[in-house]
């Protein structure tokens, strides 16, 4: 049997990593639960390590950034990223850039900032946004209505 790589979610905290296809079972790195990875959702299947970090950060972009957290189209992870360019300021920022730019210029941001910064940026549902950047573990909150991203 050929090893493959499938990227898979915590279902206790919804942390978004790696595991090997010859694994039976995944101990979660951030809650510590123990899974066994036949019933796990596999969001993306790559055949070789080193296309594994690339396939978990489009993952974890996608789960933040859809309405319904659900991802229903396959990560292709086979071509190439586009160039610096092509991904610098002509693109529209997600509610994790918005988190991450507030995280970068303060350490931890308000609700009331990353709600602002939205409306700013023209996304709308940003309640929604920020509780989904909490649930797939990329914010936490460091006290009621601050928050801060993990590094």
């Amino acid at each position: 049997m050929r090893e493959r790589y499938f990227v898979v979610a915590c279902p206790k905290c919804g942390w978004v990593r790696g595991v090997s296809s010859l694994q039976k079972t995944a101990k979660c790195p951030r809650c510590g639960r123990v899974s066994a990875i036949h019933r796990l959702r596999v969001f993306a299947v790559v055949e070789n390590r080193e296309d594994l970090p690339l396939a978990i950060g489009e993952v974890r972009k996608r789960l933040a950034g859809t309405d319904d957290g659900v991802v229903l189209v396959p990560v292709d992870v086979s071509s190439p990223r586009p160039p610096s360019t092509a991904r610098g300021r002509g693109r529209k920022k997600t509610a994790l850039d918005i988190a991450r730019l507030l995280c970068e210029k303060k350490g931890s941001f308000s609700e009331e900032d990353f709600l602002r910064m939205c409306e700013d940026e023209g996304i709308r549902d940003g309640e929604e946004k920020l509780a989904k950047l909490l649930g797939g573990g990329l914010v936490f909150e460091v006290r009621p209505g601050v928050f801060s991203c993990v590094k």
